[in-house]
């Protein structure tokens, strides 16, 4: 169900009394997609406004787990299922419109979106752990690393399409394989980034995978993995 304020998860029992009630707040009206009971009882669901997609892992006993809100750039889209996966994460899958923001060769050509998100409801592992509960998609190509694998020392390379309004400065955050935060380092320049490509030493990271994020002030830009040799 759902009202202005709140999108509400209601069990009832075979005679039709309630059991348990969780609900989680917004802003704005949503309503929900899909839900899903998983095998340890829990429940994921996936709600929708406008271009916004939030979704919400609930406990047995309806208590909220996490929540993830993704937006959409530079496309308009529709996410109508969302199931488990054996990994103990999340498929989505739906339909995207090209709206030719983003420089589309085919402006309003329909294809499947599908989004495959780990058990923490994260599209890049660690997302989680960096403090904001919003992710955008659409950015893959605004992030580039090399060299990857690196050794000492890495450039970053952050070009935004135009139109994408940034909030707040941009941070480059760094967290290891058990999502431990290893560096975070604003961005030189305004806004928007200032120069690129940015350098950074990793001389003092033991070998390894990483997990680099593109953040600003509210959200999850982008992300990638970075290997440490």
């Amino acid at each position: 169900a759902f009202d202005t304020l709140a999108c509400r998860l209601t069990k009832w029992d075979q005679q039709g009394t309630v059991i348990d009630q969780g609900e989680y707040r917004m802003p704005y009206r949503p309503f929900t997609s899909d839900f899903e009971e998983l095998p340890d009882g829990s429940w994921i669901t996936m709600g929708k406004w406008g271009e916004m997609y939030r979704f919400n892992k609930f406990s047995a006993s309806l208590d909220t787990v996490w929540t993830r809100t993704y937006w959409f750039f530079g496309g308009f889209h529709n996410l109508f299922d969302v199931e488990p996966t054996s990994d103990g994460g999340f498929i989505a899958t739906g339909e995207a419109k090209q709206t030719g923001a983003n420089n589309d060769p085919i402006p309003g050509l329909q294809t499947v979106t599908v989004l495959k998100l780990d058990s923490m409801g994260c599209l890049v592992p660690g997302c989680h752990t960096v403090g904001v509960e919003e992710i955008v998609l659409g950015l893959e190509d605004a992030l580039r690393v090399w060299p990857n694998p690196a050794s000492d020392q890495i450039q970053v390379a952050v070009d935004l399409p135009q139109g994408f309004e940034v909030q707040g400065r941009l941070v480059l955050v760094l967290q290891d394989a058990l999502g431990r935060e290893v560096l975070r380092s604003p961005l030189p320049g305004s806004g928007g980034g200032g120069p690129s490509p940015f350098s950074f030493q990793l001389s003092a990271l033991p070998s390894g995978l990483y997990h680099l994020h593109l953040l600003d002030d509210t959200r999850v830009l982008t992300g990638t993995k970075l290997v440490k040799e």
